[in-house]
């Protein structure tokens, strides 16, 4: 059975993440990423696991712990946030160069644009939607890791939709799609 661990970013000691000003990254992605992994559970076709809410820096961490279950993909939920308030949008990203984590990563920025009519925010420099970086849950763990920022808390209008109870829904549904699809070996 397939393996998915879903990092539901931040929460770790007070760390709140991006603010907005009704949530903050910690609550919502909390709130999204429990009712992906019941549904995912639901569906019983792949094993779900909840990533602890444990430090990203020292010992033992979150990647630390990914890399002990050994989960097939990963994927880590966030919001974004930014000092323009206008900046809005969400955006997927992958380790740096060419990995199994593009095509999911591709799906999922194609499933969520038709599911939740976000803006998204993307870069095809190397031919694919995703951002690439080093943050550790991408590059610190040996399966295929997708960080997905679902918008900008910063933004107002992202804020709102994002707390918008079918949107919440929408978005699950599309990243549980994403799972199975990598699950059926369609990605």
């Amino acid at each position: 059975m397939t393996c998915i661990a879903i990092d539901c970013g931040h929460g770790w000691q007070g760390d709140t993440g991006a603010v907005g000003r009704r949530t903050n990254e910690a609550q919502l992605v909390g709130i999204i990423g429990s009712r992906l992994i019941h549904t995912l559970r639901q569906t019983g076709l792949v094993e779900a696991l909840a990533v602890p809410r444990i430090s990203i820096r020292q010992p033992p961490t979150r990647t630390d712990w990914c890399n002990e279950q050994r989960p097939d993909l990963i994927l880590s939920l966030h919001a974004d946030s930014f000092t323009d308030r206008m900046a809005n949008g969400g955006s997927v990203w992958t380790s740096p160069g060419g990995t199994r984590a593009d095509v999911v990563a591709a799906d999922i920025d194609r499933l969520l644009a038709a599911a939740t009519e976000f803006k998204r925010r993307r870069d095809w420099s190397d031919g694919d939607p995703d951002f690439e970086d080093s943050f550790a849950m991408l590059v610190k763990i040996q399966a295929p890791a997708v960080l997905v920022e679902l918008g900008f808390l910063t933004n107002e209008a992202d804020e709102m939709r994002l707390l918008t109870p079918w949107v919440q829904w929408a978005t699950v549904h599309a990243l549980a799609t994403a799972v199975l699809r990598f699950d059926a070996g369609l990605t």
